[in-house]
Formats: C-alpha cells, structure tokens, sequence
C-alpha cells in the first residue's frame, strides 16, 4: 500500500521478520546503535511474506540481503 504521506521508521532493539518488512516500506529508516536486523523466518524454511526478499536487496544490495536470508541471523 502506498502512504499519501511520507513514513518514517523509528527502530530500536531487534527488528525481525514482519517488524523488518515494516521498516523497509518506509521512506526513512532511524536506527538506534542497538538495533539487530534478521529474517528469523528464513531459518525454518518459510520465506518472508511482505517483500522482504524482493525490496530488501533494492535497499542494501543484493549479497548483504542474501546474507540476512540465507544466514537468517
């Protein structure tokens, strides 16, 4: 869904599976020094269901993508 206004994803502590795929649809990103990024999904063979594998690699480039998916760490 495309917001008529511009988001902003305020992140702190672990940003996981959904919560991950929430903050990348976002127009801007604030990370906390804390914050952990994973796609704990990926562990258990389920693939992440709201674009993660699809706008993720457009954000961080593809092998650092492939990394949180194949890793899922």
């Amino acid at each position: 869904m495309i917001m008529p206004c511009p988001t902003i994803a305020v992140l702190d502590g672990p940003v996981l599976g959904g919560g991950l795929e929430l903050a990348i649809r976002a127009d801007l990103r604030v990370a906390s020094r804390n914050c952990t990024f994973a796609l704990p999904e990926c562990a258990y063979a389920v693939m992440p269901g709201n674009g993660g594998t699809s706008i993720l690699p457009r954000l961080i480039g593809e092998s650092r993508a492939k990394e949180l998916v194949f890793i899922a760490d």
